[in-house]
């Protein structure tokens, strides 16, 4: 996590939904968008003053927000229900769970306000456990798209396929990587090194913001310490169903895993990247929030000081490689 003050471009991955679902409603006149009083937050301000006779506004009402999407969905729509994600899933949870997925309806669930990103916010806006309580309800499709584009892409993957989906936003600008990934459930290889050598090898897998934290670990972990490599850096957008088939072949050829997220470490990415190689007996660092609120406070420094930055992780990172892992 760094300045957006460089001439790399930085957005804020929640002008996907004011972007893309625009584009998407104007194909598509089945797509209805509903919120819960936070048109201008979840970027609905377009979409509301061209197509006002398909924006729902329910005010503060997250779990009226599930039940009138479902509704909608029975008749034919295809609902985009948005919130931020302290409140949906936060609040709403067991509605998603019965009314949506236990259905198994057609109903996207974009929520925006992430992670420590939220900032000022504090702790109670700030979601941390969304990806944890979401991955484990049967037939939902979970995403976490590390930049603008990919989020616009999983947007336009969420609004092609049958099934209820949940995208995960953020608030804060993050750095633009441009992918053009046309099969979301795949990870994307960001960066490989394919010298063989005697070090310990490293790869790292990241989701969502942490992106450009994690490429900052790879270009910088063999320079503070001559025994590691990182041998690859891949951005998983898709929690749930996960890229099963890269973590494998990324396990033949690693010695260790290191995963990068902005949740809590319990039930998170990292965690289903255990769930994968668990029987594979090969070291996983996981970074993320370790199990902690966050507060109100500017981003940068929320990320600084629960050593979420870039130097944070590389000095996580490389304590655990020194004092855990390798004697």
């Amino acid at each position: 996590m760094s300045n957006n003050n460089s001439a790399e471009e930085y957005i804020a991955t929640r002008n996907a939904i004011g972007d893309e679902l625009y584009v998407q409603m104007k194909l598509n006149s089945n797509i209805f968008a509903l919120s819960a009083d936070l048109i201008d937050s979840t970027k609905l301000t377009k979409i509301n003053d061209e197509f006002s006779d398909r924006v729902i506004n329910v005010g503060v009402a997250e779990t009226s927000l599930v039940q009138i999407a479902s509704g909608l969905e029975q008749v034919g729509f295809i609902p985009v229900i948005t919130s931020f994600a302290a409140f949906s899933p936060g609040r709403n949870w067991d509605f998603i769970r019965t009314s949506v997925c236990y259905s198994n309806r057609n109903i996207k669930i974009f929520s925006t306000h992430v992670g420590l990103g939220v900032g000022e916010d504090g702790a109670t806006h700030q979601a941390m456990e969304d990806i944890a309580i979401m991955r484990v309800i049967p037939n939902l499709v979970v995403l976490n798209p590390c930049d603008y584009y990919e989020a616009k892409n999983a947007i336009k993957y969420a609004l092609s396929i049958d099934s209820p989906v949940y995208i995960r936003f953020t608030r804060q600008p993050v750095k633009s990587y441009c992918f053009n990934n046309i099969e979301f459930t795949k990870s994307i290889e960001i960066k490989r090194n394919n010298s063989i050598d005697k070090n310990v090898k490293i790869s790292i897998l990241s989701t969502g913001c942490m992106l450009e934290t994690a490429e900052y670990l790879y270009e910088n972990i063999q320079k503070n310490n001559s025994r590691f490599t990182c041998s690859s850096l891949n951005n998983f957008g898709s929690i749930k169903p996960i890229d099963e088939k890269k973590i494998l072949e990324l396990k033949h050829e690693s010695d260790i895993f290191i995963t990068l997220e902005d949740t809590q470490l319990f039930g998170g990415f990292g965690s289903s990247v255990l769930e994968v190689i668990c029987e594979s007996h090969i070291p996983v660092i996981r970074i993320g929030m370790e199990d902690s609120f966050g507060e109100s406070g500017d981003y940068l420094s929320l990320f600084a000081k629960y050593r979420l930055d870039n130097e944070g992780v590389l000095k996580r990172v490389l304590d655990k490689l020194k004092s855990q892992l390798i004697s």
